[in-house]
């Protein structure tokens, strides 16, 4: 990680480089929890991405690559042609096609479109895919990742799959396995399921009413990429209670104030985040291998509640404490009066959440 991060990020990447700043990279460092003095970034605050693009120069060649690289860089900078070298390495950076995040461009290049692939496969058989399954995946590859995980990871894994537009047509078709976003999915099984359905891969943290419809023969597993990161959270055959698997070598999770989990990306080109923000608030990191599937990587154990209303809250100078709750938030003003206004302006700005304003005897209860 401390490699990737000095000569990758720091050293290509203008976001990550002012992020930063001045601090000392050497390995004993950074493995002493250096990245924890980096302050997060917010995915609202990135603009158009083009700042985090991983894009190497002359200058940060010589300075921060490998010794090899650095050498390569030194002869054909003098006597070899820097055209021809810069043909040879530029392949590698370059973004061949993007994704979106909360309109945030993350681009990719043909080698990060080949390493989804592989992290298709890997969560697919954590799941339990088989090799003789056939696989819809409804509405077709959208600006998603997990829809690109899982259909590389079908073939690396040398499983049929079909781009089904309408959801109807699974059923039709007789599909062992179905995937796709919520919606999708609940169109699909709106009339139950079929004899050929053994497992249901719902695209995102909460399924909504598919775990509903999901009949009680057929497995319902959650394939999850977090706004702005580059690889799918995933659950094995051992459902929620083995946590949201994630990959180390993919990514780094810390966990930054009110519990929220902060990523990096670990060996990516294209767009990379440095201490990205996810919104997302976690219980535990569990690193054992996963008892389920012998999975090796951090798991997370996910609580509801918002960081960023947390820290809405606690920069209000009318809030005296608050709760986070899987609704919002619990709040014990400074005085009374003027609790409406606070109510209304958390709800202007978060519209998913709700604010309930206590007294001093209900907040001891």
């Amino acid at each position: 990680m401390h490699q990737y991060v000095r000569r990758e990020l720091h050293a290509h990447t203008e976001a990550a480089r002012e992020q930063l700043g001045g601090m000392h990279f050497d390995a004993k460092a950074l493995r002493a929890g250096g990245l924890s003095r980096v302050p997060p970034i917010e995915l609202s605050e990135i603009g158009d991405g083009g700042r985090h693009l991983v894009q190497p120069t002359r200058e940060q060649l010589l300075r921060s690559a490998s010794p090899v690289m650095r050498l390569r860089t030194a002869w054909a900078s003098t006597w070899g042609s820097w055209s021809r070298f810069v043909s040879v390495i530029e392949p590698s950076y370059r973004p061949v096609h993007y994704f979106t995040a909360d309109g945030v461009a993350i681009g990719a290049a043909a080698k990060d479109l080949v390493r989804l692939a592989a992290l298709g496969a890997e969560w697919l058989r954590a799941l339990g895919l088989h090799a003789n399954d056939s696989v819809a995946l409804l509405e077709g590859a959208t600006s998603a990742i997990e829809p690109w995980e899982l259909s590389g990871g079908t073939r690396r894994a040398g499983v049929p799959l079909a781009v089904v537009e309408d959801p109807v047509d699974a059923r039709t078709a007789g599909f062992s396995v179905v995937a796709g976003r919520p919606a999708a999915l609940a169109a699909a099984l709106r009339d139950g399921g079929w004899p050929e359905l053994r497992l249901v891969i719902a695209f995102g943290r909460y399924p909504g009413r598919v775990a509903k419809l999901v009949p009680e023969n057929v497995a319902l597993r959650r394939a999850w990429v977090v706004p702005g990161t580059r690889s799918a959270w995933f659950e094995c055959v051992g459902g929620s209670a083995a946590g949201w698997h994630t990959t180390s070598r993919a990514e780094l999770i810390e966990l930054g104030d009110d519990d929220e989990a902060l990523w990096t990306g670990i060996g990516w080109a294209g767009t990379v985040f440095l201490r990205l923000r996810t919104g997302v608030r976690v219980a535990a990191i569990d690193n054992a291998p996963c008892p389920t599937c012998s999975h090796r990587g951090p798991r997370l154990v996910l609580i509801d509640g918002s960081p960023a209303l947390a820290r809405w809250l606690r920069d209000d100078p009318r809030v005296a404490e608050f709760r986070l709750t899987p609704e919002g938030a619990e709040v014990l003003p400074t005085k009374a009066g003027a609790n409406a206004r606070l109510v209304n302006e958390v709800t202007a700005a978060f519209g998913d959440f709700t604010v309930t304003v206590m007294t001093k005897r209900g907040w001891q209860a």
